[in-house]
């Protein structure tokens, strides 16, 4: 074997530690980015949810709430367009966890107390009122999602 076939050998082996040194590199940082999409969605979902229940520190809207949770058809139009606002707001927000989750960009955790709350509210007849009203602009599984959380299941 010549100097240069040893060398050539040397060069093959040294490319080689350095694509598994690389991919090795790439793997780390897939990694840390899914770690940081992770809790960036996190804190999307808090930040969201918590300027949502900023309508519940409203009085005015408190009793709009309980004024459809007792009978729906009561409420005058204004009152009914800030409660569709409020509750599609939270849909949208539903929507959003729902997707994430589906993303893999939420843990099965998180994703399960966010999706119990908002099935709860699905239970809920101003909100079931709400979504039939504005159901087509749903994704079709989403869609088939909220209907088994309004149905119990």
């Amino acid at each position: 074997m010549s100097k240069l076939e040893k060398w050539a050998h040397v060069a093959e082996i040294a490319g080689a530690l350095a694509v598994v040194i690389s991919l090795l590199y790439v793997g780390l940082q897939v990694r840390e980015n899914t770690s940081a999409q992770l809790s960036q969605t996190e804190m999307n979902l808090f930040s969201l949810g918590y300027d949502l229940d900023a309508w519940y520190r409203d009085p005015a809207f408190v009793a709009i709430v309980a004024k459809a949770n007792r009978d729906f058809e009561s409420l005058s139009e204004v009152e009914r367009m800030q409660l569709e606002k409020f509750v599609l707001g939270t849909l949208n927000l539903w929507a959003y966890a729902w997707k994430s989750h589906d993303r893999g960009q939420i843990d099965e955790e998180e994703w399960a107390a966010w999706d119990r709350w908002f099935a709860g509210e699905m239970q809920n007849g101003s909100w079931s009122n709400i979504y039939r009203r504005y159901s087509y602009g749903y994704h079709k599984d989403f869609r088939l999602h909220i209907e088994n959380a309004a149905a119990g299941r």
